[in-house]
């Protein structure tokens, strides 16, 4: 298990414990990883110049870990195994030509 996995799965136990079932778990998850898109959306927009306030693509950066972590969060806690779906995803693009 590399380092990055390990502290996945710690994040996910000690989202668990927080909640009193799965469902409220994941549905929690979910509503985090929507919002953690509104502020990657967010920064890209201060970035570019399309906000009142300006950041740096650093912060664009961040919040795009920020989606990936709650999504492989999301993953562990559901029991799905993102690797294998993220390769069978890819195999699917590709087979179609692409994008």
């Amino acid at each position: 298990m590399s380092e990055t996995e390990g502290a996945i799965r710690t994040i996910a136990e000690r989202v668990r414990t927080r909640h009193a079932d799965d469902r409220t778990c994941l549905d929690t998850q979910i509503l985090c990883l929507a919002e953690e898109v509104g502020e990657a959306i967010q920064a890209y927009r201060r970035a570019t110049g399309r906000a009142r306030q300006p950041a740096t693509w650093e912060s664009v950066a961040e919040e795009l870990a920020d989606i990936v972590i709650v999504t492989r969060v999301t993953a562990e806690l559901a029991g799905i195994d993102l690797d294998t779906a993220i390769k069978r995803k890819l195999a699917a693009i590709e087979a179609r030509g692409g994008v």
